[in-house]
């Protein structure tokens, strides 16, 4: 830890670390310091001047951003000087801002805007023409740059450059014509552009998703996890009335630090819920009221001789538990699918005290090796994590073994090694050098390598013995998977196919069912699904056997959700929604009372209810 040091700042004696930027211990003391070049997550640059503060003993006022803190420092932000050369800055800054605020996707959350109306002089001097430029221009699959607008912070330059490690925008031009532009109009191609209108402290790069949407005080935001993979970024999902507008990042430093990607940023239209509920009659599914589904589906549940239950990675750890539950009551097996291979390696490296806590303070680890994937295709905020950014380091050694597909090489995985090669034939040969040593080793597993049978509990001896820090990241796939897993270790252990396919099963229930998730066969567990008397299906993925299903229960998309959900390393994170649906239309769980209406128990609680 650093030496703490003590420094007088606007007349008030503090403490801090020796070192802290004057900008971020004014955060921490609630005293605000204008600024819009520099970000937590990028780094100082110091080239807007906003936060210039005043320096005892220097000739002139200092950037707030650039001063490190240090003992008998006297700092003032808040003094005549300071005030005036702030009001100059905004001047010059604003005299070639359009006035589009009436129409900017940023009015009501600009920095610009709030802080020319705290700091800034109150009035124009400018009666010349303004400078103009492209408005409109599509710069990326998501992205709209307004270069009108554009102050020149250089924040989604140095973010580019610095977090993403694709150098694909740069500042061009000189004096007041200097512009962000994007190299030979090649558009940004990283699957972390969303980020840009995050940061932006105007709006001159803003999403075609959001554009001309909504406004801020006309939404109401719902703190959440991101479904699109097994890590569960944090973040923010925003509703105007019934429709869900747009999904922005909250701060995690555990997972995503301040970032989300484009894949779970953009991928909620794509995971859209099943909203109505069908039955089967003569041949056709119909819809039906949700009581009269329900009443379908309690009926053949009921009757059943030789139900089955299966739990899909898209339930929640309540909806898990109430599965359990009720198998349990009807005398079926454990709903959970899930083979030998995986519940093996889940019990060794729980045992093992091997498994990573968090994403925090990866550059610890001198090196890293993903087996079985390349991150930045499956879980692409551990390939940011691993890379590392402006203001914490990444892993220096990185090596991908895998023999699918990788991402296009960037700055950021262009000095990682890539060995195309099968995961086991690599253990077998140069894995056992590159997994040796004594130095501080972190290993990802990929979910299929695991159900191959290529990564197993040996290797996990084997890293025990390492004399080094040594930590196991097991990746999964789907949104749950991880709290699927600990309810069969917990429950009685996996379901295989086996179980729906010999004879006499009559009725199935599969429940929040991702197939390519779920199921090591897809094939086989469709084909065994759509052999059963009478298939219960709650799930949004349309080739889980849909067309053959006799009721199916409607499914609510992850940003729809509430309930509690485990992420990859084994933390529980609760979904969150403010969707005016949920008033009026049941959560996932509340399918469980009518249906454990048909079981035999009447005792038997609903978890989470």
């Amino acid at each position: 830890m650093a030496d703490k040091v003590t420094l007088t700042f606007n007349g008030r004696e503090v403490q801090a670390e020796a070192g802290t930027p004057l900008i971020q211990l004014s955060q921490e003391l609630g005293e605000e310091i204008p600024h819009f070049c520099y970000h937590p997550g990028i780094g100082v640059d110091g080239n807007c001047r906003m936060c210039l503060v005043e320096l005892k003993g220097a000739p002139k006022l200092v950037p707030g951003c650039t001063l490190k803190v240090a003992e008998g420092m006297e700092v003032t932000s808040d003094s005549e000087k300071v005030i005036k050369a702030r009001e100059g800055v905004l001047e010059f800054i604003l005299i070639n801002h359009p006035l589009d605020c009436p129409i900017c996707d940023k009015g009501g959350e600009c920095p610009l805007q709030e802080t020319t109306r705290a700091h800034g002089p109150g009035h124009s001097r400018m009666a010349d023409p303004k400078n103009t430029a492209v408005k409109h221009r599509v710069i990326g699959e998501h992205i709209i740059f307004d270069a009108e607008r554009c102050i020149l912070c250089s924040r989604c330059v140095r973010y580019q450059r610095d977090v993403v490690g694709r150098e694909e925008l740069f500042l061009r031009m000189r004096g007041d014509h200097v512009m962000v532009d994007i190299f030979e109009d090649q558009p940004l191609t990283s699957g972390f552009t969303g980020n840009l209108a995050d940061i932006c402290p105007v709006g001159a790069l803003t999403t075609r998703e959001f554009r001309f949407k909504a406004r801020p005080w006309e939404m109401r935001a719902a703190e959440t996890v991101c479904g699109g993979c097994s890590l569960h970024c944090s973040m923010r999902a925003w509703w105007k009335g019934d429709d869900l507008q747009r999904l922005t990042a909250n701060v995690d430093h555990d997972v995503n630090d301040w970032w989300l990607c484009d894949k779970g940023r953009f991928g909620y239209p794509r995971q859209s819920a099943a909203a109505e509920q069908l039955v089967q009659r003569q041949g056709v599914q119909v819809p039906v009221p949700a009581d009269e589904a329900a009443a379908r589906a309690r009926e053949l549940l009921a009757g059943a001789s030789h139900p089955r239950i299966v739990a899909g990675s898209r339930a929640t750890d309540e909806e898990l538990a109430a599965l359990g539950a009720l198998a349990s009551a009807l005398g079926a097996p454990s709903p959970y699918p899930a083979g030998a291979a995986e519940l093996d390696f889940h019990a060794a490296l729980a045992e093992s005290k091997l498994e990573l806590g968090s994403l925090a303070g990866l550059a610890r680890f001198a090196r890293a090796v993903v087996l079985g994937e390349d991150p930045e295709l499956a879980h692409p905020i551990l390939a940011l994590r691993l890379g590392g950014g402006a203001q914490e380091p990444g892993v220096a050694d990185v090596t991908l073994v895998h023999d699918g597909e990788f991402a296009p090489k960037s700055e950021l995985s262009r000095r990682w090694t890539r060995e195309t090669s099968a995961v086991a034939a690599w253990l077998g040969g140069a894995g056992k050098t590159a997994l040796a040593g004594d130095d501080a080793l972190l290993v990802a597993v990929a979910p299929e390598a695991v159900r191959g049978g290529a990564v197993t509990p040996a290797l996990l001896d084997a890293l025990a013995q390492r004399k080094g820090e040594t930590a196991v990241l097991w990746l999964q796939p789907g949104m749950n998977r991880r709290g699927l897993l600990d309810a069969a270790a917990r429950g009685g252990g996996g379901l295989r196919p086996e179980a729906l396919e010999s004879g006499g099963v009559d009725v199935v229930l599969a429940f929040g069912v991702d197939a390519g998730a779920d199921f090591d066969d897809p094939a086989r567990w469709g084909r065994a699904l759509e052999r059963a008397g009478a298939l219960i299906l709650q799930s949004t993925d349309p080739d889980a056997a849909r067309a053959a299903a006799a009721v199916v229960l409607a499914r609510r998309a992850p940003v729809d959700l509430a309930g509690t959900v485990t992420n990859s390393f084994g933390r529980r994170a609760a979904l969150r929604t403010w969707s005016p649906v949920a008033g009026r239309r049941a959560q996932d769980i509340d399918w469980f009372e009518p249906l454990l209406a048909a079981s035999p128990t009447d005792t038997l609680e609903v978890a989470g209810s």
